[in-house]
């Protein structure tokens, strides 16, 4: 498990690659909840009446 990035430091270089790992390793684990969903059907569906279903995030990935 990472840890949140401290976004103070002397190296510029660096700190982007820390921010840039981070990053890739949330976007990878967001990405592998989307695999535990049994049934295509629960992209569509609106788990709470407040928020978008599912299938509107994914496309907006692919934006």
């Amino acid at each position: 498990m990472l840890h949140i990035p401290a976004l103070s430091g002397v190296n510029f270089e660096e700190k982007r690659r820390e921010i840039k790992a981070y990053f890739q390793f949330c976007y990878k684990r967001y990405k592998s909840l989307f695999n535990l969903v049994a049934e295509e059907e629960a992209y569509f569906q609106k788990a709470d009446p407040l928020r978008h279903p599912l299938s509107v995030w994914e496309k907006r990935e692919e934006i």
